[in-house]
C-alpha cells in the first residue's frame, strides 16, 4: 500500500499545478502519515524526482517480473522512467525492450 501511495504521488508531481493536483497530493500525503511513512522514504534522486531506495525497487521489480515470467510467459517488462541502474541490476537491457506505454 505505501508504495502505491508512493507511486501516485511521483505520477502527479508530474501534473501541471492545479486544484486537482494539489488534492491529489494532499490525499497521498494523508495516507502516506497513516501508514507511517515519512518524506525521508524518498531518498534517491533522479531525473524524474525522488524515487524510492533502490533496495525496495529492486526487490519490488524483480518479483514482479519473476512473476509475470513464470505464470505468464511474459519476458518483455519495460521499467519507464527506471533508473539505468535498475535495468542493470534486473540483467535488463532497456535497448531491446519497447515502452509499455504505448
Amino acid at each position: 500500500m505505501r508504495d502505491a501511495f508512493i507511486e501516485i504521488r511521483q505520477l502527479a508531481n508530474q501534473l501541471p499545478r492545479s486544484p486537482q493536483k494539489a488534492a491529489i497530493l494532499a490525499a497521498v500525503k494523508k495516507g502516506l502519515k497513516a501508514l507511517g511513512v515519512r518524506e525521508k522514504s524518498l531518498r534517491e534522486p533522479s531525473n524524474w524526482g525522488k524515487k524510492i531506495d533502490f533496495g525496495i525497487r529492486y526487490a519490488m521489480y524483480s518479483t514482479l517480473i519473476q512473476e509475470l515470467r513464470t505464470t505468464y510467459d511474459f519476458d518483455e517488462v519495460a521499467l519507464c522512467k527506471e533508473t539505468l541502474q535498475i535495468w542493470d541490476a534486473l540483467e535488463m537491457d532497456y535497448r531491446e525492450i519497447g515502452c509499455n506505454c504505448v
